[in-house]
């Protein structure tokens, strides 16, 4: 005889097992999907913030000619981005021997008029030079820019010098890679990757591990930076976005 009570209760335990199965899956389920995207820029899509920027007409390059240590130049991306990784190409054919690098998550400046700077910095300088009593050092430095600029003497004490504030200050540093042998080379191209994230940067120069820096990082543009400097060209620039930032 089939016991009829019996068979209904192995049936209600078994769906109840397959609904808790269902619902601690879909509880437990942190696994995020990612597909990255690699999109070639077009230049002449960017925005000119101060210098003599020219770009090609098919948008592959961009070289700034202008020399002024009045204001930084910049030539930043037209879209705002939160985790993302800027790659490409960087030679320097001037004689000169000061700064041009890289900025992430910039809000401001938005003109040539704008003395508000807030974005993180990743300069690199030639070689050790003083101006006016302050002492630019050769190699990189990578800072977070957060305030307002203008004049002469604020220019040069903190683009050139790097004059540190500290944490919540207007130029804080947050590492450097000084020295005699870290300085960028006259008509050399090098390659660069940097990712960027809410709570990592990562600077990769021909191949080397610059900076692995932890913290929190805003959203914002991304470009190229200038500073004293002239006659540089950034070429075959490419943004991915979508990947895992674990993974930085």
């Amino acid at each position: 005889m089939i016991n009829r009570p019996f068979i209904k209760k192995i049936i209600l335990l078994i769906l109840f097992l397959s609904c808790a199965k269902s619902d601690y899956s879909s509880l437990d389920d942190s696994s995020t999907t990612y597909n990255p995207v690699t999109t070639s820029q077009n230049l002449n899509n960017w925005t000119v913030i101060n210098g003599g920027w020219t770009i090609a007409g098919d948008g592959s390059s961009a070289t700034q000619s202008s020399h002024s240590s009045l204001k930084p130049f910049l030539l930043v991306s037209a879209t705002e981005y939160t985790n993302v990784i800027l790659s490409g190409t960087v030679n320097a054919s001037s004689s000169d021997d000061d700064m041009f690098g890289w900025v992430m998550g910039l809000n401001s400046p938005v003109s040539s008029s704008d003395t508000n700077y807030s974005f993180v910095l990743m300069d690199w300088k030639k070689a050790d030079q003083t101006s006016s009593g302050v002492t630019g050092r050769e190699g990189h430095c990578l800072s977070k820019v957060n305030g307002s600029f203008s004049g002469s003497t604020d220019m040069l004490d903190y683009f050139f010098g790097r004059t540190d504030t500290g944490i919540g200050g207007k130029f804080n540093v947050l590492n450097t890679n000084y020295g005699s042998s870290e300085g960028w080379s006259q008509n050399t191209s090098y390659t660069f990757e940097i990712a960027y994230t809410e709570n990592k940067i990562k600077v990769v120069i021909g191949g080397d591990t610059i900076f692995e820096e932890s913290g929190s990082f805003s959203s914002g543009k991304v470009g190229f930076y200038m500073y004293s400097q002239d006659d540089v060209t950034f070429s075959n620039i490419n943004i991915t976005t979508d990947f895992d930032p674990s993974s930085i």
